[in-house]
Formats: C-alpha cells, sequence, structure tokens
C-alpha cells in the first residue's frame, strides 16, 4: 500500500488531489489510501511524525502563493527525505527551489498528465524502496526492517542497536560489521570507524563534530571519521540528484 497525504488550505483543491491520486492508484492496480487532507503547512509539520514512522509515504503540498519566505519547507521537505514531496505552485519559479529540495514540482492550475507522470515515478521509487528491508534475528524473534527506516546503528553491550525514524530501537547479537556487510551494497549506509552505521538518506545536517538526523536525533561521530562521513554525505547528494535529473528527463 501507498499512503499519500495531501495538504492545501483550500478543501476543493484538496478533493480535486485526492479524485486524481486514487483515479492514478486505480489505473496502476495500486491501493492508495489518503491518510489525512491537511489544511495548513502548520499542520504538515504537526503530520511530520506520521511520516517519519512511515505512516505516510507521500505528500502532496499545495501552496497557492508560491513558496513563501521564512516559512519551514525546507525543514518539511528534509524530514521527508528525497522523492516523497510534491510542491504544487502556481509561480514557475518555484521549480528550481522545489529541485533543490529534492521535491517534484507541479504548475498551478495542475495539467493532469503532468500529475500522472509524476505521481506515476513516485509510486514507482516508493514501491522499490518498500522492498528493500532487511531480516535480522532479534531478542522479539525475526524482524524485518526497512531501509527507509533506519537512522543509524552503533555498537551496544552484546551486539548493536538499530536506533528507527519512529523513535524504536532493536538490539541485535550481530557485529557492526556484519550487519554492515549484509547491507552496505545500498550507496546510502555508510561506516563510521567501529561504532556506528549512517543512513545518509535520513541525515538532516552536521554539528561540531555531530551528526543530526532526522526528527533531531544526534550522535557524536569519531573525530577520525568526521571528515569521512562528511565527504561521503556529498558524494551521496551528488548521486542523488543526478539520479532525479535522470529520472525526471527520461519520463518526458
Amino acid at each position: 500500500m501507498i499512503r499519500v497525504a495531501i495538504c492545501s488550505e483550500d478543501e476543493q483543491t484538496r478533493l480535486m488531489l485526492r479524485a486524481m491520486t486514487d483515479r492514478l492508484g486505480d489505473r496502476l492496480g495500486v491501493p492508495c489510501l489518503e491518510t489525512k487532507q491537511l489544511a495548513s503547512l502548520a499542520a504538515l509539520e504537526d503530520h511530520l511524525k506520521a511520516v517519519r514512522s512511515g505512516l505516510v509515504d507521500i505528500v502532496v503540498l499545495h501552496l497557492p502563493d508560491g513558496i513563501p519566505e521564512g516559512t519551514d519547507v525546507a525543514d518539511v521537505a528534509a524530514e521527508l527525505g528525497e522523492d516523497r514531496l510534491v510542491i504544487v505552485s502556481p509561480n514557475r519559479l518555484d521549480a528550481a527551489a522545489a529541485y533543490s529540495l529534492r521535491a517534484s514540482f507541479l504548475l498551478d492550475p495542475i495539467d493532469p498528465v503532468y500529475f500522472v507522470r509524476v505521481m506515476r515515478r513516485m509510486f514507482d521509487l516508493v514501491k522499490e524502496k518498500h522492498k528493500k528491508r532487511v531480516v535480522v534475528k532479534s531478542k522479539n524473534g525475526i524482524d524485518s526492517l526497512s531501509y527507509d527506516n533506519i537512522l543509524f546503528v552503533e555498537t551496544g553491550r552484546n551486539g548493536v542497536v538499530v536506533h528507527l525514524a519512529d523513535e524504536q530501537t532493536v538490539a541485535l547479537r550481530s557485529s557492526l560489521q556484519a550487519l554492515f556487510d549484509g547491507i552496505k551494497s545500498d550507496p546510502r549506509f555508510v561506516k563510521a570507524g567501529s561504532s556506528f552505521v549512517l543512513n545518509l538518506d535520513n541525515v538532516r545536517s552536521f554539528g561540531a563534530g555531530s551528526v543530526i538526523f532526522s526528527g533531531g536525533e544526534a550522535i557524536i561521530i569519531p573525530v577520525r571519521s568526521r571528515r569521512p562521513i562528511r565527504d561521503a554525505f556529498d558524494a551521496y547528494q551528488t548521486i542523488v540528484l543526478d539520479e532525479g535529473a535522470f529520472l525526471s528527463n527520461s519520463s518526458k
């Protein structure tokens, strides 16, 4: 199931976007649940916990006056991550801003053809991400952890502790290297010394010797690993942007 939340102050726009999303879901054979119609950007920010916990996959954000200055749209985009936010605006200049935020852009009034093109691509990306999971044996039995939901992994007393985006943790009887070996083929994961494995998709910013994740959780990175981690993050951002440009061009 792919879950979509629609945010617009205009009720008619919300209903139209919901109807278009549901029709596309039916066409593609994708059960699409619009989880909540949100009336403002503030309501969207309040709803981000549901996004981080995996209750929402895609957010469609309608901004009838364009992306306003001094708002937290950039923070919202960072929380959501790549290819999970669609910005709908009548201002053509917002297309460049949306691209810099790793979001998709639709010009308002919405052309149904472009809406289908953007949403179909996002549906495909979400479905592909849903497939990427690691199966682990924890104290509670067998767990299947979504790559998207992993913030970071740290060395624990008798194994490792996986920190998840929904503020949960999973303790595993495994070495950090063994777990990393199972997921390192995915470019979003990088090892920081012998203490941490980070999910670069969920890194929000860097502090003085620290990494801050979506949701605000922060960890201190060993001194020797700080520059390599920052370099890995910058390189990964380049990969993500290049892939986004390719997907955008190939869908035209």
